[in-house]
């Protein structure tokens, strides 16, 4: 496998609950800002006030790297908490695997690997995202 592309990425973390934009409270202060209530560059500052990637009240930022912090954190629960199914991470040197093994027999069974884990993990959840999608668009 490959590292994932730009737009790859961002499919990928808008599955996981990221949006892109200017979250709602910074949208709020702005309106305040544009009536002059306050001097909001001074308590709010101005880079919060841009378009980024966010999930409300747990990040705001950049869009999140590929890395095995960014994906435990975010997107492993999505899967193992809610689906039935558990993770099996394979290192080694020179091949890493990634299983997403199901707990039910009518469950499917996913497998990624790739030279670096976290490209495995991402492509192994990544399988799973374009699943339910369409499964939500069959119904």
């Amino acid at each position: 496998m490959t590292e994932p592309t730009k737009e790859q990425q961002q499919v990928f973390w808008e599955w996981c609950g990221f949006k892109h934009g200017v979250p709602e409270l910074a949208r709020q202060l702005l309106k305040i800002k544009n009536r002059q209530y306050i001097n909001v560059s001074t308590t709010y500052p101005e880079k919060f006030l841009k378009e980024q990637w966010y999930i409300p009240g747990v990040y705001c930022g950049e869009m999140p790297d590929v890395d095995l912090d960014n994906l435990v954190t975010y997107a492993v629960p999505k899967v193992i908490c809610t689906d039935g199914y558990s993770l099996h991470l394979i290192y080694n040197v020179s091949h890493c695997e990634a299983h997403i093994q199901p707990h039910y027999a009518e469950l499917k069974f996913y497998s990624a690997s790739d030279k670096d884990l976290a490209h495995a993990l991402f492509w192994v959840l990544d399988q799973v995202r374009q699943d339910e999608e369409v499964k939500d668009n069959g119904k």
